[in-house]
């Protein structure tokens, strides 16, 4: 089960765990464990559809559970309010564009998918591996939203880019709609294909 655990201990700060080491992000180490890296930011829907930012605090990175703390928004002065909804919806990576609504028994999220990826040599890049989590209290876990590519150069070549394409010309980068489920069914992602 690709998951972390994420628990609410007060309202600016989070707590992550990563509970299968094997299977995700945020980077993997030269024994294969996956670990919290230096910058890892979510986006916080705290039973209000206004999303708030929360980054890895400094001593958990490298760690696989740890601390995020609230970053503060950037505009100082501004208040906001959001709807109210029934649970706490996480989306990594973070961006401020990701806007949260209820659809039915469970949430749909506008995101936009990054046309290029930079990634690190035996790991994944940084914000590479969306996921998204809901709860009705303050226990959750991350669910994968997409499945990651795994290359496996050799030789002496360095390369500079591989372009992806989907078939029959499907969109991969982009506009997309995650919807996230209240009943713990693995999340689903639509993209609009025009």
């Amino acid at each position: 089960k690709n998951e972390i655990a994420v628990h609410s201990a007060e309202n600016d700060v989070l707590y992550a765990a990563i509970e299968d080491v094997d299977a995700m992000k945020t980077y993997m180490d030269a024994d294969n464990n996956i670990r919290w890296c230096e910058g890892d930011q979510v986006v916080a829907f705290l039973e209000t559809s206004l999303g708030l930012r929360y980054q890895i605090k400094d001593e958990y990175v490298g760690n696989n559970s740890g601390y995020f703390s609230q970053v503060p928004s950037e505009s100082s002065g501004d208040i906001g309010a959001g709807t109210e909804l029934k649970h706490n919806i996480v989306y990594y990576p973070y961006s401020s564009t990701v806007i949260c609504e209820k659809s039915g028994p469970h949430y749909s999220l506008s995101v936009v998918l990054p046309s290029e990826q930079n990634y690190a040599a035996e790991s994944f890049g940084n914000g590479s591996m969306t996921m998204v989590a809901v709860s009705e209290d303050n226990n959750i876990s991350f669910k994968n939203v997409l499945g990651g590519i795994k290359l496996q150069l050799k030789g002496t070549q360095k390369v500079k880019s591989i372009t992806l394409e989907g078939k029959d010309n499907e969109k991969l980068s982009g506009e997309a709609t995650v919807t996230a489920y209240t009943d713990g069914s693995k999340p689903a992602i639509s993209m609009d294909p025009s």
